[in-house]
C-alpha cells in the first residue's frame, strides 16, 4: 500500500508539473502573439500612406515622402486578367500609383454577390471571387510599393445605362436594384427599378444615394450598403498602401460621401489604424465651393481633383494653384489626380500631347498624385487614346522621366510660382523653385524664358530632361547675377533642372 501510494503521489506531482508547464507555455505564446500583434500594429501605423508630417500637401509612405505617379489600362484594375504583369510593367518604369474602382460590368468581371438559379442576386451571399481579386491586387501592389486608390462606389454601376454600344453596367443590372435581388421589394426598399438620369443630371432623385438616417432612412438598403463597405474594409485594412475615395464623379449631396468617409474613419479608429479618405466631385471648376467643402470637412483627409483634367493650358494649371493656395492657407491636404484625361477631353486645344501636359502641369502646380486614365476606345470615337494614355508607350516614357526628375529634385522642397520668370508666353513654361538653390522648369513644347537670377550669386548647373525619351542631355554650368535665358534643346516637352553647385 505504501509503495502504491508513493507511486500515485509521484504521478500526481508529474501531472501537476505538466499542467504548470503547459500553462506557462500557453501564457508565453499569448504574450508573444500579443507582442507580435503590437509590433504589426506599430509597423502598420509607421508604414501606412498618409499626408507628409513636414508638408501635408504631399504623401509619405513607410515614413518617407513620396510622389504618386502611374497609369493603368483599366479603372477597376483588380478585374484585369493580366494584373500581375500590368503592375510589373508599371513598377519597371518607376510607377507607384493605381486606381481601383469597385466596379463590375464586363463579361469577364467578377460580380460582388452570388446569383441563384433564377438569375437573382442574393445580397446576403458575397461572391468570393470578387473579393479575392481585390485582395490579390492589394497584395501584389504592396509587394511592389504601389499605392492603390480605392473608389468605394463606382457610380456608373448605380446610374442609368450608357447609350447604344455601351455595356449594360448601370442600374438596370445593379444587384441593389429591387428587381435584380431576392432580398427586398420596391415597397420594402424605397428604391426605383429604373433610373432615367446620369450622374450629372437631377441629383437627389435616386434614392440609393439618400438612405442615411438623417434623410430617407432606408434601413434595409443602408444595411446592405454597409455590409458591402465592411467587406471591402475587412480586406483593405490589412494593407498600409490603400487610399479610400468615396465615389467616382459623384454629383449627389455632400452628405452621401461624407457619411461613408466618416463611416470608414470610425471603423478604422475602432481597429486602431489611420486611413485617408477623399471624394471626387463631377465638377470641373476647382473654384466651385463643393471642392472647398471637402477641404474644410474633417471627415476627409485629401481631395481628388481629377475632373479638373478636362481643362487645358494655363487654365488647367491656374485652377490647381487656386485650390492649392486655399489648402495651404487652411486645412492642408493632398490634391490627387487619379485620372489624367486623353484625346477627347480637350476644351480648346491638345489631344495626346495635352495628356502629357496635364500630367506635368499637375506636378509643377503642387499636386500630390498623377495617373494616366485608361486608354480603351469609345465606341463612337475615331481618336486613339480617347480616354487617356493608360500604360501605353507615351505614358511609360512620361512616368519614367518623372521618376528620373524626382530622383533629382523633390517637389515637397520647392514651391510652384511665376515669380522668377521674365519674357514668358502663356502656357509656355512652368516653374517650381527653392529660390537661389534649385529650380525645375517644365516647357510644354520647346521655347525659352528668362530666369531672373539678378539678385543671386554663385555657380549653377543646368541639365535637361527629354521627357518623351527619358534621357538627360546637355548639362552645363553658368554664373548667377543676371537674367539667364533658359531655352529648351528642341520641340516637345522638356524639363530644365537648375541647381546651385
Amino acid at each position: 500500500m505504501i509503495i502504491q501510494t508513493a507511486g500515485q503521489d509521484t504521478l500526481s506531482r508529474m501531472y501537476q508539473f505538466c499542467l504548470t508547464l503547459i500553462s506557462i507555455l500557453f501564457s508565453t505564446v499569448i504574450i508573444l502573439l500579443g507582442n507580435l500583434q503590437l509590433i504589426q500594429a506599430q509597423n502598420y501605423k509607421s508604414e501606412t500612406i498618409r499626408p507628409h508630417h513636414d508638408n501635408p500637401m504631399y504623401w509619405q509612405y513607410k515614413g518617407e515622402p513620396v510622389m504618386l505617379i502611374g497609369g493603368t489600362d483599366s479603372d477597376n484594375v483588380f478585374q484585369l486578367q493580366y494584373l500581375e504583369q500590368h503592375l510589373d510593367d508599371l513598377a519597371a518604369v518607376g510607377g507607384n500609383y493605381v486606381r481601383n474602382t469597385m466596379a463590375f460590368s464586363r463579361a469577364e468581371d467578377a460580380w460582388p454577390y452570388h446569383v441563384n438559379d433564377e438569375g437573382k442576386f442574393d445580397l446576403n451571399r458575397f461572391n468570393p471571387e470578387f473579393f479575392e481579386r481585390f485582395e490579390r491586387l492589394l497584395q501584389l501592389a504592396f509587394e511592389r510599393d504601389i499605392i492603390v486608390q480605392v473608389e468605394i462606389w463606382a457610380t456608373w454601376n448605380y446610374y442609368m445605362d450608357g447609350g447604344e454600344g455601351y455595356p449594360k453596367r448601370g442600374w438596370s443590372r445593379s444587384p441593389f436594384n429591387p428587381i435584380n435581388n431576392i432580398n427586398y421589394t420596391v415597397e420594402e426598399s424605397g428604391l426605383p427599378t429604373e433610373v432615367n438620369y446620369s450622374k450629372s443630371e437631377y441629383p437627389g432623385e435616386h434614392t440609393f444615394f439618400y438612405t442615411r438616417p438623417s434623410e430617407l432612412d432606408l434601413e434595409i438598403v443602408r444595411e446592405y450598403q454597409e455590409d458591402f463597405v465592411d467587406k471591402i474594409l475587412e480586406i483593405a485594412f490589412q494593407y498600409p498602401n490603400v487610399l479610400y475615395c468615396m465615389n467616382n464623379e459623384v454629383n449627389e449631396a455632400h452628405s452621401w460621401g461624407q457619411y461613408w468617409a466618416q463611416y470608414i474613419q470610425d471603423t478604422a479608429e475602432k481597429e486602431g489604424i489611420a486611413v485617408q479618405t477623399a471624394d471626387m466631385y463631377d465638377i470641373n471648376a476647382l473654384t466651385h465651393p463643393r471642392h472647398r467643402e471637402i477641404l474644410d470637412d474633417p471627415a476627409y483627409t485629401y481631395v481628388d481633383i481629377s475632373q479638373n483634367n478636362f481643362h487645358t493650358g494655363e487654365v488647367h494649371y491656374e485652377l490647381v494653384r487656386y485650390l492649392r493656395e486655399y489648402s495651404v492657407n487652411g486645412p492642408q491636404k493632398p490634391l490627387n489626380n487619379t485620372k489624367i484625361y486623353g484625346g477627347f477631353w480637350t476644351y480648346d486645344e491638345g489631344g495626346e500631347d495635352e495628356s502629357v501636359a496635364r500630367f506635368m502641369r499637375n506636378l509643377l502646380a503642387g499636386a500630390a498624385s498623377m495617373r494616366f486614365h485608361r486608354r480603351d476606345a469609345d465606341p463612337y470615337a475615331e481618336l486613339r487614346n480617347y480616354y487617356g494614355l493608360g500604360l501605353g508607350d507615351e505614358a511609360k516614357a512620361v512616368i519614367q522621366s518623372t521618376r528620373m526628375l524626382l530622383d533629382t529634385v523633390q517637389p515637397w522642397n520647392l514651391e510652384p510660382t511665376y515669380d522668377h520668370f521674365l519674357d514668358r508666353s502663356r502656357n509656355e513654361a512652368y516653374i517650381m523653385a527653392d529660390p537661389g538653390n534649385s529650380y525645375a522648369i517644365y516647357f510644354t513644347n520647346g521655347g525659352g524664358v528668362d530666369l531672373d537670377l539678378r539678385e543671386r550669386s554663385g555657380s549653377f548647373t543646368i541639365q535637361w530632361l527629354d521627357i518623351m525619351n527619358s534621357s538627360w542631355v546637355d548639362e552645363s554650368q553658368f554664373e548667377a547675377g543676371e537674367l539667364r535665358e533658359i531655352e529648351a534643346p528642341g520641340d516637345g516637352p522638356w524639363v530644365a533642372v537648375i541647381e546651385r553647385r
